[in-house]
């Protein structure tokens, strides 16, 4: 009888764990809708594999290209990216997820792109024109490209035009140029950085072009799995923070929720077939941090985030718990006194205010590093606890499967450089 006790009051606080995470969730998803962070960060782990220096090139023109361009919100367009010389920075505007084969297929058109213009260019000046004006005319058309690397590309190979040879032979190297093919286009890419990584994909592949878009995918998801692990470690402070000020703002004090569900059955009852229903139905658990994009706009994330909270608050009020600063149960030790309202302080009470402060002190302790673990460990225990208490025996004494070993991530699977998701849930559906 103790153990069964135990397991539904661990039942109730994990659930109550839960719900809390995940309005912290909902509050990080309207802060990343309105900070735009996760487009923000998206670009600067591309532009971490694509560039080197302190100004964009690579990514700028990436981030220009109609496939990726296509991903941002319809009324959100993208703008361009940095000016001549400037340091490096996001645009305004950009999606915050590019999936692995838009990724691939974007920067294989990005390198050929320049050879693809300049053929094109060339078969647009009669052969009659003298050498001189071929170089005035190409020098004119150069001058109009964006300022990248496909620009400095284009420049370098029309220098190598020599002098005192004739339009005919000038025009016949540039079209040998125009007309490369893979290997040579990214042996001429000016930066060593990225010239290196392809040359390497290039001949993993062994000059099967689909082979190379395949490990060009593998190396972009493997690049922004490691961007979601240094994002989320960047979000934990934040996290925490939001956190602190929903536990102080809705008065969840574990010690007093203990109470709560040790003393009254029928509440334990009622909220341990909530938990039950809860984990029937979640079939997996609440979404973590990522950096994605090809989702909501920032609008969205915001309306999203907003009908989670409410959606939350409401399904925590609902419990019967002593959640919020309407009313405090019965007195602990220590406390102001039996059946207080400490939702409003008379101005000047110093002292009651101080023995709030001392009443629910170690409870908000308690409650504030246990929601910032998030909704995903709390999930995970929640479903481990209903398990024990439903088969009498711990899922560590059944029968282990071998351990996987970790495998790059396939082509064309969701690549994640997210502050958290939002995972829009009404209780009796799955999250996610």
């Amino acid at each position: 009888m103790f153990g069964s006790v135990v397991l539904e009051v661990a039942i109730g606080l994990v659930f109550v764990y839960l719900l809390i995470g995940l309005m912290v969730t909902a509050v990080t998803e309207i802060a990343a809708g309105l900070l735009k962070t996760r487009a923000k960060n998206l670009w600067k782990g591309v532009r971490n594999i694509l560039d080197s220096g302190t100004a964009s090139t690579w990514v700028d023109q990436l981030y220009s290209h109609p496939l990726v361009a296509s991903l941002c919100s319809p009324h959100e367009e993208q703008d361009a990216g940095t000016s001549p010389g400037a340091t490096a920075k996001p645009p305004r505007h950009g999606p915050s997820y590019i999936p692995s084969r838009t990724f691939a297929l974007s920067l294989l058109e990005i390198l050929r792109e320049p050879r693809r213009a300049l053929g094109q260019q060339i078969d647009r000046i009669p052969d009659s024109v003298p050498l001189p004006d071929l170089k005035q005319k190409l020098a004119g058309w150069v001058g109009a490209l964006p300022p990248n690397g496909a620009k400095s590309q284009v420049e370098a190979w029309i220098r190598e035009i020599p002098d005192g040879v004739s339009t005919d032979a000038a025009k016949a190297k540039l079209r040998e140029i125009a007309a490369a093919d893979l290997p040579e286009i990214i042996a001429g890419i000016p930066d060593a950085k990225l010239r290196g990584i392809l040359l390497a994909l290039h001949d993993e592949a062994k000059g099967d072009a689909d082979e190379l878009k395949k490990n060009i995918e593998v190396w972009f998801n493997n690049s922004m799995d490691r961007v979601s692990g240094w994002y989320k470690r960047k979000t934990q402070i934040f996290t925490f923070a939001v956190a602190a000020v929903l536990v102080l703002f809705l008065n969840v004090d574990t010690v007093l929720i203990v109470h709560a569900l040790s003393e009254n059955q029928a509440l334990r009852d009622a909220i341990v077939k909530q938990a039950e229903a809860y984990d029937k139905a979640a079939n997996k658990p609440p979404s973590g941090t990522a950096v994605r994009s090809g989702e909501p706009s920032g609008q969205e994330q915001i309306a999203a985030g907003q009908k989670q909270f409410r959606e939350l608050q409401h399904e925590v009020r609902a419990l019967g718990l002593p959640i919020g600063w309407m009313t405090v149960p019965k007195k602990k030790t220590g406390g102001p006194g039996e059946n207080a309202d400490f939702r409003w302080f008379p101005a000047g009470d110093m002292n009651l205010w101080g023995q709030t402060l001392l009443f629910h002190l170690l409870g908000w302790i308690v409650s504030m590093f246990a929601v910032s673990l998030g909704a995903p460990f709390w999930f995970d225990i929640l479903n481990k606890i209903i398990t024990i208490r439903s088969s009498g025996k711990a899922p560590e004494e059944k029968p282990k499967s071998p351990e996987n070993v970790p495998q790059p991530r396939e082509p064309g699977n969701v690549a994640a450089p997210s502050e958290q998701k939002v995972v829009v849930e009404v209780r009796g559906a799955a999250p996610g």
